[in-house]
């Protein structure tokens, strides 16, 4: 995380015979998990597009869809729904070789975008 002071771990696997991908995370301070949360990415034939469908482990939700601008993968806009409340994100995950992705995540505020870059790297 960009403090240090935490990690957010991603597993990514295929389920269905390949047909969608599963992308658990949890993201943790110290040993105590502070936020999870799962991705199922898929293609949509009828809108020739990758969606997915976001859930929290706190109940939240989204519906979005990802595109590729060159080497990066491409997040636009969405709105996260939970307890209540709606709050916008978008998102950019560029390659860096085959073990790494630099992101860069981007919060809705009142006062504009508030961008956040991490490194997400493989470990084997």
């Amino acid at each position: 995380m960009p403090d240090g002071k935490g990690t957010d771990e991603h597993c990514f696997s295929w389920i269905y015979d390949g047909k969608f991908l599963r992308d658990r995370h949890s993201v943790r301070v110290g040993d105590k998990v502070a936020y999870e949360g799962e991705t199922i990415y898929y293609w949509n034939a009828a809108a020739k597009q990758v969606e997915y469908l976001y859930i929290t482990a706190h109940g939240g939700f989204s519906q979005g869809r990802m595109i590729t601008e060159g080497d990066a993968l491409v997040f636009p806009a969405a709105k996260l729904v939970t307890q209540g409340q709606t709050f916008g994100f978008r998102g950019r995950w560029k390659r860096l070789g085959d073990d790494a992705y630099e992101v860069l995540r981007e919060y809705e505020t009142d006062k504009g975008w508030i961008p956040v870059r991490i490194e997400m790297k493989r470990v084997k």
